[in-house]
């Protein structure tokens, strides 16, 4: 293991592209660590680092993914390496210009000009077609990993939508089961479409980042965070009108909104 500052050290094998960086700023995600890494006269990089006891290699997905997305017109990180070490995934990131929405709106950004770039990434994710394995993060896929965290005692019903707060893990995921149905049209989804994964430069967007739930599903799973997210973030609102409109949707529908926001509370 090498050293690069408080709190950070790496496997051998990131060695010779981080030679001579150090850690400059840190942040922590709800499932990984992220890390601001500098270099005089050379790029800045983003590592990020996970605990990954149970195999599941989300950081591995991401890396799969943004090498799909290369080259389809969305603002995506480059993917310099990916290393697993023991129980631990590292992947070390290009960087994204601009600030994530949330730092944006504590800086100064109008929260109807944020309504607007989230409208702009959700477009823009969902017209782009990449090819794609079926079982990478397919919501049959998903609802079984869903499963296996409800038996394991994983969920947490504090996170539950009003619609259904007061229920256990099991009889919330029994829901979501009898609730849910194919879209009569699959789109491409980020998967967590929430303001700190949502960069902003000069009014505009800039980048979009955690693409390790990306996939093939319902456009709603996006609109959901995405209205959870601007809620949480900005505060009370009519978040779902004003997303809806600059979407360009006459109407979202309540019953899919608190719907997705479930199914993400069981993770």
């Amino acid at each position: 293991m090498i050293w690069l500052g408080p709190g950070l050290t790496v496997p051998e094998e990131l060695t010779e592209k981080l030679s001579g960086y150090r850690a400059r700023g840190s942040f922590q995600g709800d499932d990984a660590s992220t890390f601001r890494l500098e270099r005089e006269g050379r790029p800045t990089l983003y590592l990020q680092r996970r605990a990954d006891p149970d195999e599941q290699q989300p950081l591995a997905v991401e890396r799969f993914v943004l090498h799909r997305l290369t080259g389809r017109g969305l603002p995506t990180a480059r993917p310099e390496q990916y290393v697993r070490f023991e129980d631990t995934e590292y992947l070390l990131l290009s960087a994204l210009p601009g600030r994530n929405l949330v730092e944006s709106i504590d800086e100064g950004f109008a929260p109807q000009a944020a309504v607007e770039v989230v409208a702009a990434a959700i477009a823009r994710i969902h017209a782009t077609a990449p090819t794609w394995p079926e079982d990478i993060n397919a919501v049959p896929f998903r609802i079984e990993l869903a499963r296996s965290r409800v038996r394991a005692g994983q969920v947490d019903p504090d996170g539950f939508p009003p619609r259904f707060e007061g229920l256990t893990p099991e009889r919330a995921f029994r829901e979501f089961e009898r609730r849910w149905s194919e879209p009569q049209a699959r789109v491409f989804v980020h998967g967590d479409l929430c303001l700190p994964n949502v960069l902003v430069a000069d009014g505009a967007l800039s980048g979009l980042v955690d693409w390790s739930r990306a996939g093939y599903g319902d456009a709603y799973q996006d609109l959901a965070l995405a209205v959870r997210s601007l809620g949480r973030n900005l505060g009370p609102g009519d978040w779902r009108r004003r997303l809806a409109e600059a979407c360009g949707i006459p109407e979202l529908d309540d019953d899919q909104l608190e719907l997705w926001m479930l199914f993400d509370a069981l993770f």
